[in-house]
């Protein structure tokens, strides 16, 4: 078998003529034999071409594991292998085997689904079997059998052509010669090249006009196009709007993900001290980072997603080519029609204009009824029939359209319009087969797109010949110059039949005008030039296609949904106007022809497409510009088409729609999308399908990202503030199995919903990240970290292990999730209603599912004892559902306030998240959004900055200490009880307010509150506060918890001193913290031991007096500072000190003072601290003083009876009063502080009396601590 085909597939089939080929085929003119084709079917195969085999089921397996997120699962399993986490390994491994196989088994269920969608689309093809014309699929073909063809037709096999008339074949997939190749039969040399065979066509390519009869010489993997092996399967393309987005998605996580892990690792290692933090806890916490980040089912549930509306669509008879034929779809802004998609395509002759009037036809075009009171004006003028039959006669003659019999019937077939004019000739009452019989046609110039127009030469029953002609009236009106009527020749008035033409496509119909021309001496063909001039006119024809009646309904849903229609037509300007005016296109009363759109430049283009809707009298290659014009403007485009001149357009565009009743066989096999049934109706549906898939892969990344991003945070905040780990990896991968496993996937199912249809939804069809989008993520995210991390955190606060904590909080990320996802399912509507949640339902039984998991995971010991959980109490449970409810409610409030938001808030709203979408970004291009960001964030740090700059306010000290050590108010404390716990709430403050400790802050919004110029200035509070604390710390430390004898601190306050004293300068991390709080806590360990009397407190005079003599030092040197916020005039001193003209000598290592020389005396400096840094050294005053005051109440109760014995309660008291007044509320910014006597208070002078009082109290004090 394959040495004959080989022989026929090299025999020179454009070398032999017809009979020969015929012969060696064993076929004739008529046809095959069935049982001859039968045979010939099993013995050649199936025509259909040479695919390449699809990837066996090993490579497939394999091709799924090449994914990024996989890789990075795999990172993992290697890293908990290095650990000899033996199990965990073991498990992500079993994780990775499992996504490929469910990946595997879903492509499956496509493939098979789009082999099924393509025996629907198989090609047909029109064969002689047995002298009987019939219509076959084309995979049915065999070499001998008789093809006939037609303008619009693939052709389905290679064949010898004999019979051809006008045949004009476009061979570019072929040859890649972009202009049509006219054919013929006659013989070629057998050198002759594939492109210059005009006697052979070749399977796919396609007819462009003019129609021929061959012989198929072969099928199949033989053809040319098997030959050459171009594939005719269309594979799911990479470049689909969703698909790109989604590998940018996936660029995004891997790179962020990459990044924070180094950073993990790096940090880490740079602080060993703290907890977790060796290399094998570091290796850990890598490896339930990477597999926290990594929401590795989004590519799967991608594919279930379009598999799902796959289904749904063919259900409906909607057959999509590959599931990124619906993902388009759903992206889809701008539909562009040809007007022959838009009406029923069943052509009559509505009107017949002849110089004897106008008369018009019947309303139907049903050759079997006839039309004899249709017309009751023409009835009435006999020589007004006579025109009007002799016209009809002309255009039966200048056709091609088929008659035949049908019982009693007439069965015509051929060419839309050319069927709808012998339709009318039979009602009538003419005979196209007599009148053809009587008019033998000698030659033909088939139609053509250039000229417009077709002609014949016939010969009559006198043997005399006449040309007839029938076109497009701009083509054919200015050829005549005589016009006929029953009177004989009159001259053409071609203003006159221009105003008719004019009058007919102003009511919608299509124009066709009839001439003839004598021919003076017999010829045997003709040509172009013989038409070129002298014909006569003998009318014109009205014809019409009524709209569709589903048309006007479905383009009024399209531009509800946001959604352009636009009208691309060859036809007349005033037809399509008149067209678009009866389907609802808004801009009917204007439209752009195709001389004036080649007279525009692509800018002007791009403006004129905005205002106008429908395009007349253009060309294939002007569709093509228009579609171009759209797509540039950042329009996702669908043309909708039905012929030849529309497959550039349909493969320019983004998707191309083809109807299946009324479109061209080459059109239904460009099509991506081809609607089988109810045109409209079915393009609806798949629009919304389309959408459907979008809006349900939206709610899969809203559902599963923040989890992933919670996780990770959760994860790195972790390790960054030195806490133990709150999820383990092979719990992360739990987590993610019940999400996208179980969960998730349930959103691959959800119905459509009435946002898909609404222009204005608040998620984007286009674009996959839209502002809406991005800050559902952001808000989500920040609720499930604060939830799991939170009941981490409490579990461990209230005494709970660690694998109890980890328990709860793996639980309450579930159960959070469970929450989040009755809402998500719903873009603007409430989740909570019942109707809701029961139209998906695989919903109820997954969550079921996911809630017996959880159980088992927290009670079931097997399972406990391999994800490393603990059973729970009831206010866990308690706690974790309220946790859990916590994104239900938030979210349901975020969907009411945009479901109920109208008028100008409506609006605000979307302007605001118009500012976050991409799309955006991109018009406004670079710069803006440089400025918009940058913008935002300082308008983000101000508003930070307003709750992190607020002052702590003062605090009862006794009451603070009682509290701290559990004393009722009956008990009594200690002595230094309240010294210590005033100190531990001071130290505490540093890490509760809020913002936490700004100071080693190097991050935003800390790093900028360093060098604000209007705002208060917290790092340098609290860098006041953290000097008094490192103070008394060390003063605890050496003086006052042990005796003059006693050579060893206690344990707690060295540890307390070492940590306040870690440079804050080298805090550039959030650990630094961390160890500042075990600071706290050392203090709080010595508070118990010191109230249980565990611990010693020495209540003596030298101690004390030794920590004021610091404190006396410090509040020196802040008075001078403060000062020097007008300048202080010195002597200029060799020495180490200066003598101020105004004050006593002090040092003149001020921090932030600079010296300026004096202009007059040289003897003189002035000491000034610039101005940008006054509300620094002020602030930093007012940190130093709040922690003194509290200081001096609290010694005041511990070393009263000390105070009272040397007298000095009185001095004490008056410390605390100055002290208390520089707490004191500001009026104005510290930066409007005034020099001099300026208008405008100076509270850096202020300040510095305060102190300087407070502090020749403290001198008098420390004087009475010594005379004692």
């Amino acid at each position: 078998m394959t040495q004959n085909n080989n022989t026929r597939q090299d025999t020179p089939w454009h070398n032999l003529d017809v009979s020969t080929a015929l012969k060696e085929l064993k076929s004739s003119l008529q046809g095959l034999d069935a049982d001859v084709v039968e045979k010939r079917l099993s013995e050649h195969g199936a025509n259909l071409p040479s695919l390449s085999n699809p990837p066996g089921l090993i490579k497939r397996f394999f091709q799924k594991l090449n994914d990024r997120f996989i890789y990075i699962l795999l990172i993992a399993a290697v890293l908990t292998a290095v650990l000899q986490m033996w199990l965990d390994s073991a498990i992500i491994f079993i994780v990775i085997l499992l996504t490929a196989i469910v990946g595997l088994v879903q492509e499956g269920r496509t493939q098979k689904t789009l082999a099924t969608i393509q025996d629907m689309l198989s090609p047909t093809a029109r064969a002689l079997r047995a002298d009987t014309r019939a219509n076959i699929s084309a995979d049915q073909l065999v070499p001998g059998d008789v093809i006939l063809l037609q303008a619009g037709d693939q052709v389905p096999a290679d064949a010898r052509l004999f019979d051809t008339n006008g045949l004009q074949v476009d061979e570019s997939i072929l040859v890649g010669e972009s202009s049509p190749t006219l054919k013929g039969s006659v013989l070629l040399e057998a050198d002759t090249g594939l492109a210059d065979r005009i006697n052979m066509v070749y399977a796919g390519t396609t007819v462009v006009s003019g129609h021929a009869r061959g012989v198929v010489v072969n099928t199949g993997k033989n053809t040319q196009f098997g030959r050459i092996n171009t594939l005719l399967e269309n594979p799911l393309p990479s470049g689909t709007p969703l698909n790109r987005q989604l590998r940018y998605l996936m660029n995004v996580v891997l790179a962020v993900l990459l990044i924070a892990a180094v950073l993990v690792m790096v940090y880490g290692l740079l602080t060993p001290g703290m907890q977790g933090h060796t290399v094998k806890g570091l290796l850990l916490s890598t490896s339930s980072l990477v597999v926290a980040a990594v929401p590795a089912g989004l590519p799967t549930l991608f594919a279930i997603i379009l598999g799902v509306s796959v289904n749904r669509l063919a259900a409906s008879k909607v057959v999509a080519r590959s599931p990124a034929a619906i993902e388009n779809l759903g992206a889809v802004s701008v539909i562009c029609a040809d007007k022959n998609s838009l009406t029923r395509q069943e052509l009559i002759v509505q009107k017949v204009v002849t110089t004897g009037g106008t008369s018009t036809s019947g309303k139907n075009g049903n050759a079997n009824e006839s039309i004899s009171d249709s017309s009751q004006e023409a009835e009435t003028d006999s020589e007004t029939i006579e025109e009007r039959k002799s016209l009809i006669e002309a255009a039966v003659l200048s056709s091609d359209a088929m008659i035949s019999a049908d019982g009693e019937h007439a069965l015509v077939q051929g060419d839309p319009l050319e069927s709808a004019l012998a339709n009318f000739a039979i009602q009538l009452d003419i005979d196209p087969t007599s009148l053809r019989e009587n008019h033998q046609r000698v030659a033909s110039i088939p139609f053509d797109r250039t000229y417009r127009y077709m002609a014949t030469l016939h010969r009559t029953s006198q043997d005399a010949q006449q040309i007839y002609v029938k076109g497009a009236p701009e083509a054919i009106l200015s050829r005549c110059s005589k016009v006929f009527s029953n009177d004989g020749l009159a001259n053409l008035e071609q203003a006159v039949w221009d105003e008719e033409v004019k009058m007919l496509a102003s009511q919608g119909m299509k124009t066709l005008v009839i001439a003839t021309k004598q021919v003076d001496k017999p010829i045997a063909s003709i040509t172009h030039d013989d038409v070129g001039y002298g014909l006569t006119l003998l009318g014109i024809i009205g014809l019409t296609d009524s709209p569709r009646k589903d048309a006007t309904q479905a383009i009024k849903l399209c531009r509800e949904a946001g959604i352009g229609f636009k009208i691309l037509t060859g036809d007349h300007s005033l037809t399509a106007r008149t067209l678009g005016a009866e389907v609802g296109i808004e801009h009917a009363n204007t439209a752009l022809t195709g001389d004036k759109l080649d007279e525009i430049d692509d800018a002007e283009l791009a403006q004129a497409i905005k205002e106008t809707d429908i395009f007349a009298r253009i060309s294939p290659a002007q569709k093509l510009r228009l579609i171009t014009a759209f797509q540039h403007k950042g329009e996702h485009v669908a043309m909708l088409g039905s012929g030849v001149n529309d497959m550039p357009a349909m493969k320019q565009a983004d998707i191309g729609i083809a109807i299946d009743e009324t479109s061209t066989e080459a059109a239904r096999q460009s099509a991506d999308i081809v609607l089988r049934d109810k045109a409209f109706p079915a393009l609806s549906r798949a629009i919304l399908e389309g959408r459907t898939s979008h809006l349900n892969f939206q709610k899969i990344v809203q559902y599963m990202v923040p989890s992933n991003s919670a996780q990770a945070l959760t994860i790195i905040l972790a390790v960054l503030f030195g806490m133990a780990l709150p999820l383990m990896p092979l719990q992360v991968l739990w987590v993610n199995l019940l999400i996208a496993g179980l969960l998730a996937i349930t959103l691959a199912f959800e119905k459509t919903e009435s946002t898909a249809s609404q222009p204005n939804s608040p998620m984007s069809f286009s674009s996959l990240f839209s502002g809406f989008l991005v800050w559902r993520l952001i808000l989500v995210s920040a609720i499930l970290l604060i939830s799991t991390l939170g009941i981490f955190i409490w579990e461990l606060d209230r005494g709970e292990t660690l694998e109890a904590a980890r328990t709860a909080a793996v639980n309450a990320l579930v159960f959070a999730q469970i929450f989040y996802l009755l809402s998500v399912r719903h873009s603007t509507q409430p989740g909570w209603k019942l109707s809701h949640i029961k139209t998906n339902r695989w919903v109820i039984p997954a969550i079921i599912l996911v809630l017996i998991l959880q159980l088992l995971f927290t009670y079931w010991s097997p399972l406990s004892h391999l994800l490393g959980t603990s059973s729970i109490d009831g206010w866990a449970w308690l706690w974790i559902l309220v946790a859990g409810s916590l994104v239900f409610l938030v979210v349901e409030v975020e969907k009411a306030i945009h479901r109920n938001a109208e008028g100008w808030w409506q609006s605000a709203t979307l302007y605001v998240l118009r500012h976050f979408d991409p799309r955006f970004w991109k018009e406004k291009g670079l710069r803006w959004t440089i400025q918009f960001f940058a913008v935002l964030f300082l308008v983000s740090q101000l508003v930070l900055t307003f709750f992190w700059t607020r002052e702590p306010d003062t605090f009862d000290v006794i009451a603070n200490a009682r509290q701290m050590v559990n004393a009722t108010p009956e008990e009594t404390l200690r002595p230094g009880v309240i010294t210590t716990a005033t100190l531990t709430h001071i130290a505490n403050t540093m890490l509760d307010k809020s913002g936490g400790y700004t100071n080693n802050d190097r991050l935003p919004p800390g790093v900028i509150l360093e060098h604000l110029l209007v705002v208060p200035d917290m790092p340098n509070w609290e860098f006041g506060v953290l000097t008094q604390v490192r103070d008394m710390s060390l003063a605890m430390r050496d003086d006052m918890s042990r005796s003059q004898s006693q050579s060893a601190a206690d344990s707690d306050l060295v540890t307390a001193q070492i940590r306040f004293n870690t440079d804050s300068d080298l805090w550039v991390f959030p650990p630094a913290e961390t160890q500042f709080r075990e600071g706290v806590d050392a203090l709080e360990s010595y508070l118990q031991r010191l109230q249980n009397d565990q611990a010693q407190f020495y209540i003596r005079a030298d101690n004390l007096n030794s920590w004021l003599a610091k404190v006396q030092r410090q509040m020196g040197t802040l008075t001078i500072a403060l000062s020097s916020s007008v300048g202080i005039r010195q002597i200029r001193d060799e020495n180490a000190f200066m003598t101020s003209v105004d004050m006593p000598a002090q040092p003149t290592t001020v921090e932030g003072a600079e010296i300026i020389e004096a202009t007059k005396d040289a003897n003189e400096v002035i000491v000034k601290t610039p101005r940008l840094k006054v509300d620094d050294i002020f602030y930093q005053a007012r940190g130093q003083t709040w922690a003194i005051l509290h200081l001096l109440k609290a010694i005041e109760k511990d070393f009263e009876d000390v105070l009272r014995q040397k007298n000095a309660l009185v001095s004490l008291r008056q410390i605390i009063n100055k002290l208390e007044d520089t707490q004191q509320d500001i009026s104005s910014p510290i930066i409007l502080n005034g020099e001099s006597y300026s208008f405008v208070a100076n509270h850096s002078l202020v300040m510095t009396s305060q102190i300087s009082r407070a502090n020749a109290a403290l001198i008098d004090l420390g004087n009475l601590l010594r005379e004692g």
